[in-house]
């Protein structure tokens, strides 16, 4: 890999978002322009964020990583944000922006009639994104030094950019950047894919082929599937993009377009850690499978640019992350002026940058923010999504088995994944909330 070309990408890249994201937030006064863009995002814009955010370094690094063991199957992960994406596009989008909330977690108070809840749940989303964002800060440095890049100043350097613009321009410095970066990584995967192919055509029926190191069992299937597609239901990016959406057709459409480009983008990755695989190339432990592979069959040239692209995909999620942060603290929490909610999302982006220098392990703390996310939060809010029900006992207890739920499946060693059931005591909370409100509004 051709070191001086890596550097110089990623440097290009994050002062072009740098400066595009500045100059996007000129004028930009308003708390609903800052966090919500006054709703008015066009179709393009919308469908290129919807799929900047998707798109990440979880898909792009963890794909590959797990196609070199289990093949082709892996694409059930992408498949299962799409099917995510898919959902929002059939109704589900058009309804959040039917809700007119500014953030998921004010769907508590607007449909179940309850500040506290609302901020307890804002709370717990905060939390949750913050994770995230530290995540996507370890899986740089991890990658960086995996380039052989070990420079703290680097990685803070990059990351002092991104927290920026994004703190300083809200959703519409966002939407700019994510055009920028999706387009690098557009970029960089095709002529990357097309250069190895042109290179050695047998590449192709030699990935299709291939058959897997492992035989992935069927809950890990379902697993890969279910995981994403419901997390992205309730993650506060992705609603947040739905409410700024121009129309809930111009949401609709531009979900279902993002759906299955980031499957095919996807596949790229998946295509390179299956074709590692199939030619024998052995990958060191603890060493990146897309990076080491994309080396040995390619190019430094193309090897860098799959780097920075890589890097693309990681900083295009961080900064949707970063900018929800910014929703709840403006909406959940009281009357926040402008200056009071950058100033605050700012200081705890920095704090989270030198607190991500502590731990290591990204992949169980994505798992992990991921099932907390889905068991707290995801039963009342789809629920408020589907029907008309208003029942503030169902939703606070359906809040509370999910957080015992996930406390207990922590503790508790199943013979199966425990994503298989973690739906269940939280749905089950729900239902009997709701049945415990009906029986005392008969009784009184």
């Amino acid at each position: 890999m051709d070191i001086v070309v890596l550097v110089g990408m990623i440097a290009a890249l994050v002062i072009i978002s740098l400066g595009v994201g500045r100059l996007s937030a000129r004028g930009n006064l308003s708390k609903e322009h800052y966090a919500l863009a006054r709703r008015k995002i066009p179709f393009l814009p919308l469908m290129l964020t919807f799929l900047a955010t998707q798109v990440g370094g979880g898909i792009i690094v963890g794909t590959a990583q797990d196609a070199y063991k289990y093949g082709w199957w892996v694409l059930l992960v992408p498949v299962g944000y799409a099917l995510g994406l898919l959902v929002m596009s059939l109704g589900v989008g058009r309804r959040i922006a039917a809700l007119n909330v500014a953030t998921i977690a004010e769907i508590f108070e607007k449909v179940y009639g309850s500040v506290a809840l609302r901020r307890f749940c804002s709370a717990l989303s905060v939390v949750s994104l913050l994770l995230l964002f530290a995540a996507q800060i370890i899986a740089t440095r991890k990658l960086l030094v995996n380039f052989g890049l070990d420079s703290s100043w680097f990685i803070i350097g990059i990351w002092g950019a991104i927290i920026s613009y994004t703190v300083l321009g809200g959703l519409t410095a966002v939407i700019a950047t994510d055009i920028v970066q999706v387009i690098f990584i557009f970029a960089a995967f095709v002529s990357c894919l097309f250069f190895v192919v042109t290179a050695d055509p047998q590449l192709i029926s030699t990935a299709l082929t291939a058959e897997p190191l492992q035989i992935a069992p069927w809950p890990k299937l379902l697993v890969w599937t279910l995981t994403p597609m419901l997390f992205m239901l309730i993650e506060q990016g992705m609603a947040q993009r739905c409410i700024a959406g121009r129309s809930p057709r111009v949401v609709s459409l531009a979900t279902l377009i993002a759906g299955i480009l980031a499957i095919a983008i996807a596949a790229i990755p998946v295509f390179f850690g299956v074709c590692g695989h199939a030619l024998g190339i052995e990958v060191s432990e603890g060493s990146s499978v897309l990076m080491t592979v994309v080396t040995r069959i390619g190019d430094p040239f193309f090897a860098a640019f799959i780097g920075a692209g890589t890097i693309a995909a990681i900083i295009s999620t961080a900064d949707s992350l970063l900018n929800a942060i910014s929703s709840n603290i403006a909406y959940d929490f009281g009357e926040f002026s402008l200056k009071k909610t950058k100033l605050i999302t700012g200081v705890i982006a920095v704090v989270m940058l030198f607190v991500s220098f502590v731990f290591d392990d990204v992949i169980a703390l994505l798992v992990t923010t991921y099932e907390f996310s889905i068991q707290s939060l995801f039963v009342p809010v789809f629920a408020s999504y589907v029907t008309n029900v208003r029942s503030k006992t169902a939703a606070l207890v359906s809040v509370c088995c999910g957080v015992g739920g996930f406390l207990s499946l922590e503790l508790l060693s199943l013979p199966w994944p425990k994503e298989l059931i973690f739906v269940f005591p939280p749905l089950l909370g729900y239902f009997v909330g709701l049945l415990w409100e009906q029986r005392m509004a008969k009784i009184a």
